[in-house]
């Protein structure tokens, strides 16, 4: 995983949108069991917030959550519907990380220097 993970940077994948075609494509594979898949057909896309910088999944709930950098927003998508809701965050977030054993999501908020906590059982209140 590790050699994976170098070849991609040194491939110059450095850019925020080669950044999270590469975090998904490790997370996919990931999610495989480390078997490399093919995949020749794109299925369908999902909006998501301004400036999509990274993502995590929740293999138990079938959740996907986006941090959306430009929009101070997490988009989660439903694994078997691609039906989203979003969170409001704190500012810029960067970075977003599942521990699904308590089905928290933990989110990192460069601008606002926190860390929002966002409980996956819960909806998105209404701003």
């Amino acid at each position: 995983m590790k050699n994976i993970i170098k070849g991609i940077i040194k491939k110059g994948w450095l850019t925020r949108g080669a950044v999270l075609r590469a975090t998904l494509f490790l997370t996919l594979f990931c999610l495989t069991g480390g078997q490399l898949v093919k995949a020749n057909t794109i299925t369908g896309t999902v909006p998501a917030g301004t400036t999509p910088s990274a993502l995590a999944v929740n293999k138990v709930t079938n959740k996907i959550y986006v941090a959306n950098t430009g929009s101070d927003n997490v988009t989660v998508i439903d694994g078997t519907s691609n039906s989203t809701t979003t969170f409001a965050v704190g500012t810029s977030p960067s970075a977003v990380v599942v521990n699904p054993v308590t089905n928290k999501i933990y989110v990192a908020n460069r601008n606002s220097n926190n860390v929002t906590v966002i409980d996956g059982r819960q909806r998105p209140k209404k701003r």
